[in-house]
């Protein structure tokens, strides 16, 4: 469906995202024992000559903006967990954590988000999440940079499966991935940091739900100062983004977060970069003018071997891996 080297957008999106927070320290935080999937990478990042991701360890700078082009993170309502609008949740990606998320470096597997472990019974019928402590929310009123809590795991999902306590009628048939879930009997968080969610039958993909990128976790009071409980602007999350300004076709600016949670495999602060934007591009050769004219950082390729061979004439490094094809401009300051 998306041909041999292209991705669904939401996972391109996934891909740049990380690759600002852990495009230096992903890998060193995250070794696992089973190597299967990652030497495969590898062989596939060699193939190519682009750059290892196990070479990235800690970034040698700090600071500087990195700007994208992106046609996916432009409508309204920019609510994510409406799936008829995955502008929404594109939107939401770089402001927002999930409980669960995919490790972009092993094919994607499920790996802890904001959760720092969970376990499912022997029957499958119950799964306990156990979350990071001292994590907040953006320092954005009406949040206010609040402690997040396992009640705010319970809200998120109880509006994603369209919970009729936490979403007005109207709206209900937006909100179409209740079947995702599998069929809920309850939730229960017995502390600030557990999680315990009931299923009436073993469900094999509720994990994959968990961890969609559809499934960011918001604060209640955010979502419903909205009249309808629908999110129309903005966005509040525990990311390690802040949305700075948006207009709709034309540019998605965020400033990094100041008290983002999480550190590099060394202990310093992430995110690096100060700013990112994203440009809407209409138009492939328009966005491929403004990668030449340095005003974009990053750029897919989506017509073949002779859009690679033609910015290599430019100059340009080329970082290919084998979920997605991308072009950096990083031989250029901040980078």
């Amino acid at each position: 469906m998306f041909g041999k080297n292209r991705l669904p957008k939401w996972m391109y999106l996934g891909v740049v995202v990380a690759a600002l927070l852990f495009g230096a320290c992903g890998p060193a935080a995250q070794k696992s024992s089973e190597t299967t999937g990652e030497s495969k990478v590898q062989e596939a990042i060699q193939k190519t000559g682009a750059q290892s991701s196990d070479q990235l360890t800690v970034a040698k700078e700090r600071g500087g903006k990195l700007t994208i082009p992106d046609t996916s993170m432009f409508g309204n309502p920019n609510d994510p967990h409406l799936p008829a609008t995955a502008t929404g949740r594109d939107y939401a990606m770089p402001a927002t954590n999930a409980i669960l998320t995919r490790n972009i470096y092993d094919k994607f597997s499920i790996v802890p988000d904001l959760a720092k472990s969970w376990e499912v019974s022997k029957d499958g019928l119950t799964y306990t999440f156990k979350f990071n402590q001292g994590v907040k929310f953006q320092n954005t009123p009406p949040v206010n940079g609040r402690e997040f809590t396992s009640e705010d795991a319970k809200y998120t999902l109880m509006r994603v499966t369209a919970d009729p306590s936490v979403i007005v009628e109207k709206w209900k048939p937006r909100f179409q991935r209740a079947l995702d879930f599998g069929k809920l009997d309850g939730m229960d968080t017995p502390d600030k940091y557990t999680l315990v969610v009931r299923l009436k039958e073993p469900y094999a993909p509720f994990l994959d739900a968990v961890a969609h990128p559809g499934s960011g976790i918001l604060p209640r009071e955010f979502v419903e100062k909205f009249p309808e409980k629908v999110i129309l602007e903005g966005m509040i999350g525990t990311g390690a983004f802040m949305p700075t300004e948006y207009r709709n076709q034309n540019i998605a600016s965020f400033k990094k977060n100041p008290d983002y949670w999480r550190k590099d495999s060394q202990g310093g602060q992430l995110p690096y970069i100060d700013e990112v934007s994203f440009l809407y591009f209409a138009d492939i050769q328009a966005q491929y003018a403004a990668f030449r004219a340095r005003q974009i950082d990053i750029t897919s390729v989506t017509t073949g071997l002779s859009t690679i061979d033609s910015i290599k004439k430019w100059g340009y490094p080329v970082s290919t891996d084998s979920f997605v094809r991308r072009q950096r401009r990083d031989s250029f300051p901040p980078f």
